[in-house]
C-alpha cells in the first residue's frame, strides 16, 4: 500500500507517517456566562508528520527537489475516512545531514507536510 505521493511521485521507505488534522477555532470560540463550550470550528488543517530512513544520494536528491517547491499536490492515506484524499501542501523545516560519507548515506530526516486548506468531509 503507497500512504503518500508528491506530484504523483510515491514516497517510499518512510519509518514515520502520521497524518493528523489540526482543528481551526475562530475567536468567538470559548465558554458563555453558563460555563458552556460554544465552538466556532473555521477549518481542519491536515499536517502529515513524517521522517525517512537512512537515504542515499539520489534518493535525498529526489525528495529534496521535491520538498523544495512553494506548492506541491500531495496524495494521502487518511485513517479517518479509510481512503486516500488530494490537497496542496508545502513543506515545514527539514535538514538532510550526513551518516556516512562513502558512499554517501543521509541519516533518516523529519519532515512535515502541511496543507493550505482545510479538508472537507
Amino acid at each position: 500500500m503507497q500512504l503518500i505521493t508528491i506530484n504523483e511521485v510515491p514516497i517510499k521507505g518512510l519509518t514515520k507517517f502520521e497524518p493528523y488534522i489540526n482543528d481551526l477555532d475562530s475567536d468567538k470560540t470559548g465558554r458563555n456566562a453558563l460555563g458552556n463550550m460554544i465552538r466556532d470550528l473555521v477549518a481542519r488543517i491536515p499536517k502529515i508528520e513524517c521522517t525517512t530512513k537512512p537515504l542515499n544520494g539520489s534518493e535525498m536528491k529526489q525528495l529534496l527537489q521535491l520538498l523544495k517547491l512553494t506548492s506541491f499536490t500531495v496524495k494521502w492515506y487518511d485513517p479517518e475516512i479509510a481512503d486516500y484524499r488530494t490537497g496542496e501542501f508545502y513543506c515545514g523545516e527539514h535538514s538532510p545531514s550526513l551518516l556516512i560519507t562513502n558512499p554517501l548515506i543521509y541519516k533518516p530526516m523529519d519532515f512535515n507536510l502541511i496543507a493550505y486548506s482545510g479538508v472537507k468531509d
